[in-house]
């Protein structure tokens, strides 16, 4: 279970990066197409109409104009104008589109991806299945093993094409009794992207009474409208993806995977700490209290990871301002027997300075606690941003 993981935040990390980095470069050469054909439209009038191109920015333009153009010059002047094809400035729109038809198609692989895990690990529901071959088919396989595989990528085929959107979570809620989190995940979010998704691959992005219907509308679009996948939008979608594909993962991990459960919280402490980094708070919070509510630990490491998803929660809470749910969880832990490291952490996300820099060299010697770790750690984002902190801090650590 833990390749299909890799695999799916792989895939969105690099549709992100891929959309981070060349967006700002599509604005820009859509930009420089208008420039340039503003430039192109002066020049061209000036040609054809015979004004000096010195008088063109001068107060008596117009004067000139009337004076110099007769009516016949202009009226061949506009017929050649009306000939120029209009192409207008698209990289931008087209960037995102197929950004956002990417980011979709990923999502689309995850649910096959899964079921390919299940059927390899769980074959009860394809051997059940009274499944006819030609011979000639049959002959095309060097060993049972081989048919057994093409068998299974068959079921996976037909189930992911034969089921819509909400078939198919229905199949893994009641038939692979996967839970589906409606209580953290927005599946309505999710189905509005989905059906967006069809309408600018199959209607030329032109919404139509079954996206008004099937997406229950939340932008009031009108039928007729030309939709578009601005940087909010896909930036939104991309996180309803990640958080709805990463809990689904985890689900079906806890059911099917049982034996690496340890490794599956280990990704949940990882995932969130990143996504701090990236400062996707409200994404943090929402996969810390699916944790919460889900993973009782059964060992010292799964103790360790969610001590520290617990801490990795309180730092988004802080960061979203939440202080009445951060003062709630910060008592419930136990400080008095934590390693210095998290008794620095407590401290910090209370706001009890003195009890940081009391705790820094005994977190240095019993944690390893460096300027390197600070400097990264969005823990200390608070300490970082204080240079009278920071100054303290360096001179008790070096």
């Amino acid at each position: 279970m833990n390749t299909v993981y890799d695999s799916f935040q792989e895939n969105l990390k690099s549709i992100e990066l891929f959309f981070d980095r060349l967006v700002p470069l599509a604005l820009s050469q859509d930009e420089t197409i208008i420039k340039e054909t503003s430039e192109l439209m002066k020049n061209s009038i000036i040609e054809e109409l015979g004004i000096d191109p010195n008088e063109v920015n001068s107060e008596d333009f117009k004067a000139q104009l009337k004076a110099n153009v007769t009516k016949k010059q202009l009226e061949k002047f506009i017929y050649r104008i009306m000939k120029i094809p209009k192409i207008p400035p698209r990289n931008y729109d087209i960037l995102t589109r197929s950004s956002f038809i990417s980011l979709n198609n990923y999502f689309e692989c995850l649910f096959s991806d899964l079921l390919n895990f299940y059927f390899k690990n769980y074959p009860g529901l394809i051997t059940e299945k009274k499944i006819s071959i030609s011979i000639s088919d049959l002959t095309k396989y060097g060993a049972i093993d081989e048919a057994k595989e093409d068998l299974i990528q068959r079921e996976i085929e037909k189930i992911c094409l034969d089921l819509n959107f909400e078939e198919l979570k229905d199949y893994f809620r009641s038939k692979l009794e996967v839970p589906l989190e409606e209580k953290i995940i927005d599946w309505e979010k999710i189905n509005e992207i989905r059906e967006r998704r069809h309408i600018i691959v199959h209607n030329n992005s032109i919404i139509n009474k079954k996206y008004i219907n099937r997406s229950k509308n939340p932008y009031n679009l009108k039928e007729g409208d030309q939709v578009n996948i601005d940087e909010k939008y896909f930036y939104d979608s991309l996180e309803a993806i990640k958080l709805s594909g990463s809990l689904l993962i985890f689900n079906c991990w806890g059911k099917w995977d049982k034996i690496n459960a340890t490794k599956a919280i280990e990704q949940i402490m990882l995932l969130t700490f990143d996504n701090l980094k990236d400062r996707h708070f409200d994404f943090v919070k929402k996969i810390c209290e699916y944790a919460k509510l889900n993973i009782k630990p059964k060992n010292d490491d799964e103790e360790n990871y969610m001590l520290r998803i617990l801490y990795n929660y309180c730092i988004a809470l802080k960061r979203l301002g939440e202080h009445k749910k951060l003062n709630l969880n910060l008592k419930k832990i136990k400080v008095g027997t934590l390693a210095p490291i998290f008794k620095i952490a407590q401290a910090i996300l209370s706001d009890d300075y003195d009890e940081y820099f009391e705790n820094l060299k005994k977190a240095q010697m019993a944690d390893d606690l460096s300027m390197d770790i600070i400097m990264d750690w969005p823990l200390f984002e608070d300490i970082r941003t204080n240079p009278e902190y920071l100054k303290k801090t360096e001179s008790i650590l070096t």
